[in-house]
């Protein structure tokens, strides 16, 4: 007889590569020679800390050709994000490819590539115009999110053994305001 098997033990976090699937990635072989703590705060911060291991660097040199040579030019030009003349120029081409799942012909840096989205992003309103790309967080990403059940993509948090610290909404005059505003709602 076998013993059943918790809902969040190691194997079912991380499965195990398939038959289809024999190579295992960079952080997998880090993951699966870990010792990890039970699940928790101190399992997601031990996780977390594998993920953020840089992996080996495996770039491969691209020859520069002449498509690439304008691309770069065209999209190093001031306000060439928003310009219209180069967008039409190719940029629309090569975005269009990339939306559609095309593969390049020929290698482009990533920060190429983000420059094209962004521009893409810009003409169909999902990036703002004049809008600045901000500062890396990577130094926040360091920061380990001990003792904390609070999600960073929400505005409310709970108090729990590991987090005392009351949220948003366990504010007494946030809640006051709430009920009354849902009083006058009711019809």
């Amino acid at each position: 007889m076998t013993t059943p098997r918790a809902p969040f033990d190691r194997d079912s976090l991380s499965p195990q590569p398939t038959s289809q699937d024999t190579a295992m990635s960079p952080y997998q072989e880090r993951l699966a020679a870990a010792h990890l703590p039970p699940p928790g705060p101190e399992y997601f911060n031990a996780r977390r800390a594998l993920w953020l291991v840089p992996g080996p660097n495996h770039s491969i040199p691209t020859e520069t050709n002449s498509s690439r040579r304008r691309l770069e030019a065209l999209l190093a030009t001031r306000d060439a994000l928003e310009d219209e003349v180069v967008w039409q120029t190719g940029v629309d081409r090569v975005w269009r490819g990339l939306l559609n799942g095309a593969r390049l012909k020929h290698r482009l840096p990533l920060a190429l590539i983000l420059k094209i989205l962004q521009a893409g992003w810009i003409r169909e309103g999902t990036w703002p115009k004049g809008a600045i790309v901000p500062d890396s967080d990577d130094d926040a990403s360091d920061a380990p999110l001990q003792g904390t059940t609070e999600s960073p993509l929400s505005p409310m948090s709970t108090t729990t053994p590991y987090n005392s610290t009351p949220g948003p909404l366990e504010d007494e005059s946030m809640l006051k305001a709430a009920s009354s505003s849902n009083r006058d709602d009711v019809h």
